[in-house]
């Protein structure tokens, strides 16, 4: 589970998948690297990291749209 709008949401499957293997890239490792060198606790730390900042992103996207 991580934490969505404060409210908890289940990580599906493919969910982690594809952040795994984003992480992956954007950090230089393959995905059976992070598997085995990062513990879960982390692992949902990135996920929070990528989720804030896609969101300040799309703030800013809005504020710049707006006439």
């Amino acid at each position: 589970y991580y934490r969505c709008r404060g409210r908890p949401k289940k990580l599906t499957s493919a969910d982690g998948l594809m952040f795994l293997f984003r992480l992956a890239r954007d950090l230089g490792k393959t995905a059976s690297e992070i598997k085995s060198q990062m513990t879960s606790e982390e692992f949902t730390y990135w996920m929070a990291f990528y989720d804030y900042e896609n969101k300040k992103t799309l703030e800013q996207i809005k504020k710049t749209k707006k006439p």
